[in-house]
């Protein structure tokens, strides 16, 4: 059984973001999602030392568009 969050949609929308989804029971694309996540902590969240959670977060669209 899938889950979607209906709340997490409607922010998708407003923010004009386009939603992905992984297919039930095939670890090829989860693998991706959870690469794609491995990496974010490791360049993103934690390759950087961040002052204050609002440095991090201005400089998750610019990591974000050139990793995504």
């Amino acid at each position: 059984m899938s889950f979607r969050s209906g709340l997490f949609g409607e922010a998708c929308l407003e923010l004009s973001i386009g939603q992905k989804f992984t297919r039930a029971y095939h670890p090829q694309t989860n693998g991706k999602a959870e690469q794609f996540i491995q990496s974010a902590l490791r360049e993103w969240a934690y390759g950087h030392a961040y002052a204050n959670s609002d440095q991090r977060r201005e400089a998750l669209p610019v990591w974000n568009h050139f990793h995504s």
